[in-house]
């Protein structure tokens, strides 16, 4: 056998071999342990955003119910305490005026009409 089909048999049978042992490593000898985190568990950014496309949303459809079927996806808190902490995150870390004005009118609008 020529010696470079031998390196070329090495190579690929390297290859296969370190394939083989890493998913037996990833999958027998240390496996991921799954956590079932929900939305509760997002961090305070992911949250505000999430906020800022509710109250985009609804200044499309004006749907209150809606909204605040959305808002309690991420969290158990009443709706204007989420969007309470979101403008403060949101003030925080200078965001868009424009985001945060959106994101003021959702406020009022629970003020206003709680659903």
């Amino acid at each position: 056998m020529p010696p470079r089909t031998q390196r070329l048999i090495f190579f690929f049978l390297a290859i296969f071999i370190g394939i083989a042992a890493s998913l037996v490593y990833g999958w027998v000898v240390n496996p991921r342990e799954v956590a079932n985190a929900g939305p509760e568990a997002l961090r305070m950014d992911y949250k505000t955003d999430y906020v800022l496309m509710v109250s985009e949303l609804y200044q499309v459809d004006g749907d209150l119910l809606g909204a605040q079927a959305r808002l309690s996806f991420i969290s158990k808190n009443t709706p204007l305490e989420v969007i309470t902490s979101a403008l403060v995150f949101a003030e925080n870390y200078q965001y868009d005026p424009l985001d945060v004005s959106t994101m003021l009118a959702l406020k009022s609008a629970f003020e206003v009409g709680s659903p």
